[in-house]
Formats: C-alpha cells, structure tokens, sequence
C-alpha cells in the first residue's frame, strides 16, 4: 500500500511536460491484492487486482483500491 500511495502522489505532483510545451496533468487509480502465504495462483491475484482497480475508477480519480468490500 506504501507503494501504491507514493505512485499516486508522485504521479499527481509531477505534471508532465509534452513536446508542444504543454503540461499534462495525470493521476492514477490502483488496484491492490496480495496473496497472504505468496504461493497463491497469479490469475486470482491478478483477478482480484483488477477487480478492485474497477472499484477505484468508480470511486472517481486518483484512487486505491484494496478491499473488496471497499465503497468510497
């Protein structure tokens, strides 16, 4: 979660410059999921990944996800 955390901010403070000299303002949603002994199938844990970073776009921009009973 850490990680995920500094993803976002460093990815909110730090616009990015465009050829044109435009500055491009992003963010970005996360989804997080682990598998609590590591030795879980990758397909679930991606699957529950990207199931809860369908939950941080809904919850609108520059979001974490990582509970499945998540709503805000």
């Amino acid at each position: 979660m850490d990680v995920a955390h500094r993803i976002c901010e460093q990815t909110r403070i730090n616009p990015i410059k465009l050829p044109d000299g435009d500055v491009a303002h992003i963010t970005v949603s996360i989804g997080v999921a682990d598998s609590p002994d590591s030795k879980g199938p990758y397909e679930k844990i991606y699957a529950k990944a990207d199931s809860r970073l369908y939950v941080a776009k809904q919850n609108g921009r520059d979001q974490l996800c990582a509970d499945d009973n998540a709503t805000e």
